[in-house]
């Protein structure tokens, strides 16, 4: 599979032990598909650049995202990976609660052009060690084995 658009980073939990199936399978679909990941982590650091010292909400607002919590949980892990940075903490001006302000980090800009898309092993590690089948079924019966094979 050709990367066109290589994520920046790749979540080592992309989702929680607490979260619904529904949210289990998405972020198993999310890791099957690189590119999209890829696609979406830039969206989100272009927004920062665009909407600098704004919270993930406000960000989401400005462009009309039907989904903020898309946008926030890039802008979490683009955060982590140090492609933007949290510059303080302060009250949304949508929700009223005091959450992060994101700044794009410039310096970050070298590093994307150097960054090279994650090896297919990469992937598949990932995917066994955070994505792991829900079904528990021999053989599997949710697709995760699917997912693999497609890689």
């Amino acid at each position: 599979m050709a990367l066109s658009h290589p994520p920046l980073f790749v979540p080592n939990r992309p989702a929680r032990r607490s979260d619904p199936s529904t949210s289990k399978a998405a972020a198993d679909e999310l890791l099957a598909d690189p590119n999209r990941l890829g696609k979406l982590q830039r969206r989100a650091r272009a927004l920062v650049k665009k909407y600098p010292d704004h919270t993930a909400r406000e960000i989401s607002e400005a462009v009309g995202d039907a989904d903020p919590a898309t946008t926030r949980r890039r802008l979490s892990e683009i955060a982590r990976a140090g492609w933007i940075e949290v510059v303080a903490r302060r009250k949304c001006r949508v929700t009223g609660k005091v959450v992060a302000v994101y700044r794009y980090v410039p310096n970050a800009q070298v590093k994307l052009r150097e960054a090279k898309p994650p090896t297919r092993d990469e992937l598949v590690a990932a995917l066994k060690k955070y994505g792991r089948c829900r079904c528990r079924a021999t053989p599997c019966s949710c697709g995760f084995a699917d997912i693999i094979d497609r890689l």
